[in-house]
């Protein structure tokens, strides 16, 4: 049987080498815009406030069957947004959050002037979804949202 979460809960995963950071949210919407709110005040993070405000409401999810989204800021700052995820082994559970994790991959690599070559300077694309992936699935370091 599959535990999902009941409370809404954070890790912060910093990326030292890009000065970058991914925020992994598991949670309901409502939860996640207020504590978006708090957590991000810098005027280069209200973007990604809006973006919340726009497209994250628990409706939307159930409707167009949303997994999980994304929320970058013009600051490298990005939120991936998980609103049922089971720490118990869950290969569509993992699927979901390694997806988001590729676009939070592609989207800091991007943010720091590289672009991809396959071949090239691939290994710094994997290395990095392989940090965040690693990060995201320790339960341990999350934090309930109060």
């Amino acid at each position: 049987m599959i535990k999902m979460e009941t409370k809404s809960r954070y890790k912060y995963i910093h990326c030292d080498v890009w000065k970058c950071g991914v925020s992994v949210f598991i949670g309901n919407n409502t939860d996640l815009l207020k504590w978006a709110k708090k957590f991000y005040r810098e005027p280069e993070e209200q973007d990604m406030i809006q973006s919340i405000e726009q497209y994250g409401s628990d409706t939307d999810y159930k409707t167009k069957r949303v997994a999980g989204r994304i929320y970058d800021s013009v600051s490298g700052q990005w939120i991936i947004h998980i609103p049922n995820f089971s720490f118990d082994y869950d290969p569509v559970a993992i699927s979901n959050l390694s997806h988001e994790l590729e676009h939070a991959t592609y989207g800091i690599l991007d943010f720091v002037g590289m672009q991809y070559r396959y071949g090239g300077n691939n290994e710094a694309y994997t290395y990095l979804h392989e940090f965040l992936l690693k990060n995201a699935l320790r339960e341990k370091g999350y934090k309930e949202v109060r």
